[in-house]
C-alpha cells in the first residue's frame, strides 16, 4: 500500500473470521491504517483493543538483522542515539502475507518484517505496558 500525506491509507487484512472468542484475535488486525501527517500507525485489533505505534518507535524496534543484530551481536540501532527525519519517515507499508508488515522508510530502509504478534507485543498503550 502506498502511503500518502494528506490521505492516510487504510488496508484491511485478510480475516477468516471474525468470532472474538477466538484467542486468536489478539493477534489478527481488522484496519492497519498509516498516517504520514501524524508519523502514527494504529492498527485495531480482532480482539477490540487498538494500538497506536509512533513511526519513530518502529524504526527503533526494527526487527532485522542489520537493525536488530544477530548471533549475539548488536545491530546498529545499539550504537545509534538519534534517528534522523529520513530514517523515521514511512514511505510505503505492504502486508507481508498474513504474517505481519514491511516498512519501506524513507533511507530506503525495507527489510524489516514486523510480525503481528511482535506489533501487539510491543503496544506501548497503558494496558499493555502494565500487562
Amino acid at each position: 500500500m502506498s502511503i500518502s500525506s494528506s490521505h492516510p491509507e487504510t488496508t484491511k487484512p485478510p480475516s477468516a473470521s471474525l468470532d472474538t472468542s477466538d484467542p486468536a484475535d489478539r493477534e489478527r488486525p481488522l484496519d492497519i491504517l498509516a498516517d504520514r501527517a501524524r508519523r502514527l500507525l494504529t492498527i485495531q485489533w480482532a480482539d477490540g483493543h487498538q494500538s497506536a505505534y509512533d513511526f519513530e518507535l518502529l524504526r527503533w524496534k526494527c526487527p532485522c538483522a542489520e537493525c536488530a543484530g544477530e548471533m549475539g551481536m548488536p545491530g546498529k540501532i545499539a550504537s545509534t542515539q538519534s534517528l534522523t527525519d529520513d530514517q523515521i519517515e514511512l514511505a510505503q507499508v505492504e502486508a507481508v502475507g498474513l504474517f505481519g508488515i514491511r516498512p519501506y522508510w524513507k533511507d530506503g530502509h525495507n527489510t524489516g518484517i514486523y510480525g503481528l504478534s511482535f506489533l501487539r507485543a510491543i503496544c506501548p498503550c497503558e494496558d499493555c505496558a502494565a500487562a
